[in-house]
Protein backbone atom coordinates (compact mmCIF):
# COMPACT_ATOMS: atom_id res chain seq x y z
CA UNK A 1 0.00 0.00 0.00
CA UNK A 2 0.86 3.51 -0.47
CA UNK A 3 2.04 4.96 2.46
CA UNK A 4 2.43 8.94 2.75
CA UNK A 5 4.07 10.94 5.63
CA UNK A 6 1.44 13.71 5.83
CA UNK A 7 3.00 17.08 7.16
CA UNK A 8 1.24 20.47 8.68
CA UNK A 9 2.60 22.65 5.89
CA UNK A 10 -0.09 23.85 3.80
CA UNK A 11 0.45 25.30 0.43
CA UNK A 12 -1.69 27.27 -1.71
CA UNK A 13 -1.56 25.85 -5.79
CA UNK A 14 0.89 28.00 -8.11
CA UNK A 15 3.21 28.98 -4.81
CA UNK A 16 6.83 28.73 -5.36
CA UNK A 17 8.24 26.23 -3.48
CA UNK A 18 12.35 24.79 -2.87
CA UNK A 19 12.21 21.09 -0.74
CA UNK A 20 16.15 19.80 -0.60
CA UNK A 21 16.83 16.26 1.10
CA UNK A 22 19.71 14.57 1.85
CA UNK A 23 20.60 11.06 3.67
CA UNK A 24 20.83 7.72 2.29
CA UNK A 25 18.92 4.46 2.73
CA UNK A 26 19.88 1.39 2.94
CA UNK A 27 17.53 -1.50 0.56
CA UNK A 28 18.42 -4.35 2.58
CA UNK A 29 16.63 -6.97 0.12
CA UNK A 30 18.64 -5.62 -2.96
CA UNK A 31 22.32 -4.79 -1.19
CA UNK A 32 21.61 -1.11 -2.35
CA UNK A 33 22.22 1.97 -0.69
CA UNK A 34 20.68 5.31 -2.20
CA UNK A 35 20.44 8.72 -1.68
CA UNK A 36 17.34 10.83 -2.58
CA UNK A 37 17.36 10.84 -6.07
CA UNK A 38 16.52 6.98 -5.74
CA UNK A 39 18.22 4.36 -8.11
CA UNK A 40 17.00 2.88 -10.99
CA UNK A 41 19.24 -0.70 -10.86
CA UNK A 42 15.70 -2.17 -9.33
CA UNK A 43 12.65 -2.50 -10.59
CA UNK A 44 9.08 -2.73 -9.44
CA UNK A 45 8.28 0.60 -7.93
CA UNK A 46 4.73 1.40 -6.03
CA UNK A 47 4.34 4.79 -7.59
CA UNK A 48 4.39 5.39 -11.43
CA UNK A 49 8.18 5.08 -12.91
CA UNK A 50 9.74 7.13 -10.23
CA UNK A 51 13.01 5.25 -9.52
CA UNK A 52 13.43 3.16 -6.37
CA UNK A 53 13.96 4.65 -3.21
CA UNK A 54 13.33 8.64 -4.48
CA UNK A 55 11.88 11.30 -2.53
CA UNK A 56 8.67 12.05 -3.32
CA UNK A 57 5.59 14.67 -2.23
CA UNK A 58 2.07 15.37 -3.05
CA UNK A 59 0.17 17.84 -2.04
CA UNK A 60 -3.45 17.17 -0.78
CA UNK A 61 -4.64 13.83 -0.26
CA UNK A 62 -5.50 13.33 -4.08
CA UNK A 63 -2.82 15.26 -5.31
CA UNK A 64 -0.25 14.00 -7.88
CA UNK A 65 2.72 12.56 -6.68
CA UNK A 66 5.89 14.22 -8.01
CA UNK A 67 9.70 13.75 -7.45
CA UNK A 68 11.37 15.34 -5.02
CA UNK A 69 14.84 13.62 -4.93
CA UNK A 70 17.90 15.92 -3.62
CA UNK A 71 16.47 18.89 -4.94
CA UNK A 72 12.95 20.74 -5.73
CA UNK A 73 12.69 24.07 -7.52
CA UNK A 74 9.08 24.83 -8.52
CA UNK A 75 5.78 25.62 -7.67
CA UNK A 76 3.07 23.87 -6.06
CA UNK A 77 0.65 21.96 -8.36
CA UNK A 78 -2.47 21.70 -5.85
CA UNK A 79 -3.53 23.61 -2.80
CA UNK A 80 -3.25 21.50 0.50
CA UNK A 81 -0.79 20.07 2.95
CA UNK A 82 2.40 18.60 1.33
CA UNK A 83 3.48 14.78 2.15
CA UNK A 84 5.89 12.86 1.44
CA UNK A 85 6.96 9.33 0.79
CA UNK A 86 9.71 7.17 -0.56
CA UNK A 87 9.14 5.24 -3.64
CA UNK A 88 9.45 1.71 -3.01
CA UNK A 89 7.55 -1.58 -3.20
CA UNK A 90 8.53 -4.21 -1.11
CA UNK A 91 11.23 -5.13 1.66
CA UNK A 92 13.29 -3.98 4.40
CA UNK A 93 15.07 -0.63 4.29
CA UNK A 94 16.70 1.08 6.65
CA UNK A 95 18.06 4.74 6.77
CA UNK A 96 16.35 8.40 6.65
CA UNK A 97 16.16 11.68 4.52
CA UNK A 98 16.26 14.79 6.30
CA UNK A 99 13.91 17.10 4.69
CA UNK A 100 13.94 21.10 4.43
CA UNK A 101 10.84 22.98 2.69
CA UNK A 102 11.09 26.53 1.67
CA UNK A 103 8.20 28.57 0.81
CA UNK A 104 8.47 32.15 -0.86
CA UNK A 105 7.82 35.00 2.32
CA UNK A 106 4.69 37.07 1.83
CA UNK A 107 5.29 40.09 0.88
Amino acid sequence: AKKWLATDLEVTKGEPMHITASGTLNLQNFGQTTGPEGTTNIGGNQFESFPTGSLIAKIGDKGKAFQVGSEFDGTANATGKVQFAISFQSGTVNGSYDVEVELEAEQ
